[in-house]
C-alpha cells in the first residue's frame, strides 16, 4: 500500500496559541501555498480531515475526497484556543510528564489519539491493502502514522518532521516500510 500525506498549509496568526481540534483558519496566502503542493494523477482514496483547513486543501486538489473524524488533530479540551503561556503551569507539567496517557483537562490523551488514527489505518490497509490512498490531514496524526507502521514509541514521535503543506510518501506492506518527503 502507498499512503501519501499532506499536511495543511499554515494556519493565521496561532503563534503561541494551543490548537489541536478548532477550526482555525488558514493565512491568508493560503491559495499561494496549495499551488506549490504536488499530488500524483489518481489515488483510490482520497480522505480529509474535517477541520476546514484541510477541507480547503482537498477542495483546491479537485479530488472527490471522503471526511474521516479520526484524522483531527489532539483534542486539547480547555486549552483549545488558550495562550499557552495562561495555562496553569502545574497542570501543564503534570501532563508534559505523561502526555502520553495523561489528557488535557476535557482533552485526548495521545494514547487516545493512537487509537483511533491507528483503527483507521487498519481499515484503510484492509480495504486498499494494494493501493494508493492521499490523506489530508494535521502534523499529529501523520506523526502517528509514521510511529506505527515503523513500530516507532510514541516517545519518539516528534523528531519526525512535518513542515506545514508538506507532502510524505510511505510505502506500507505488513512486512515493510520506507516513506519519502
Amino acid at each position: 500500500m502507498e499512503i501519501h500525506l499532506i499536511r495543511h498549509t499554515a494556519v493565521k496568526n496561532m503563534d503561541g496559541i494551543c490548537y489541536g481540534q478548532s477550526d482555525v483558519a488558514l493565512n491568508d496566502d493560503f491559495l499561494l501555498s496549495f499551488e506549490t503542493i504536488k499530488t500524483d494523477d489518481h489515488y483510490d482514496e482520497v480522505i480529509s480531515s474535517p477541520l476546514s483547513r484541510c477541507t480547503k486543501l482537498s477542495d483546491f486538489l479537485t479530488f472527490d475526497y471522503q471526511v474521516e473524524p479520526r484524522l483531527k488533530e489532539l483534542n486539547f479540551g480547555k486549552w483549545e484556543l488558550q495562550e499557552w503561556d495562561a495555562i496553569d503551569r502545574n497542570t501543564l507539567q503534570s501532563w508534559s510528564e505523561d502526555y502520553i496517557n495523561g489528557a488535557p483537562p476535557e482533552g485526548e490523551s495521545l494514547q487516545a489519539m493512537e487509537q483511533r488514527v491507528v483503527s483507521f489505518l487498519e481499515e484503510i490497509f484492509e480495504k486498499h491493502p494494494n493501493g494508493k490512498v492521499l490523506l489530508v490531514t494535521h502534523a499529529g496524526v501523520i506523526r502517528i502514522i509514521i510511529s506505527h507502521i515503523n513500530k516507532t514509541p510514541l516517545t519518539e514521535m516528534f523528531s519526525i518532521k512535518v513542515g506545514f503543506g508538506e507532502l510524505l510518501k510511505v510505502k506500507w506492506s505488513k512486512n515493510e516500510f520506507n516513506y519519502e518527503n
